[in-house]
């Protein structure tokens, strides 16, 4: 009833786990949440009392959420106190979905990932390309593999971490 339908992890909640979260949500008193789904994020939005500081974190570009999931997302993260989001690019998106939509004051920043740079080069002179990240398809991991494969067989001094 409380995730939006279009949201990934729809399929893992159900009635009695959404009035938990909605009874959870509003029984709050101060704090901060920090929502790392748009559904919760949404949920958080709708039903966290105004005196708990309410954050969204993004991981997934507003371009890439379905159709419904931005309109849920427009209708209802103005009420949030920040959205944060791992591009300035996205937070500008962000910051055009919800333009004049957002009676809190509601602050987008971009707080990029702590990764380096994917231009950042070693300076101790070894040869290995380092790859962290849960080990679930998202993170690509089946794809970089056999991608290293070929740049190994060309360049067999390098190594892979991950």
């Amino acid at each position: 009833v409380l995730m939006p339908w279009s949201g990934r992890r729809y399929r893992s909640f159900s009635a009695r786990p959404d009035l938990r979260l909605a009874r959870y949500l509003r029984g709050l008193e101060g704090g901060v949440l920090v929502a790392t789904r748009p559904g919760l994020a949404v949920a958080t939005a709708r039903w966290a009392p105004p005196g708990v500081v309410r954050v969204a974190q993004e991981h997934v570009f507003l371009a890439n959420h379905p159709r419904a999931m931005r309109r849920a997302i427009g209708r209802t993260y103005g009420r949030l106190d920040a959205v944060v989001t791992l591009t300035e690019r996205d937070a500008v998106d962000y910051r055009t979905l919800l333009g004049g939509r957002a009676p809190t004051g509601t602050r987008v920043a971009c707080i990029p990932s702590a990764a380096p740079s994917t231009s950042a080069r070693s300076t101790h002179g070894r040869k290995v390309v380092v790859a962290a990240g849960r080990l679930v398809p998202a993170k690509g991991f089946d794809r970089l593999v056999p991608a290293f494969a070929a740049v190994s067989a060309r360049h067999p001094d390098w190594t892979l971490r991950i």
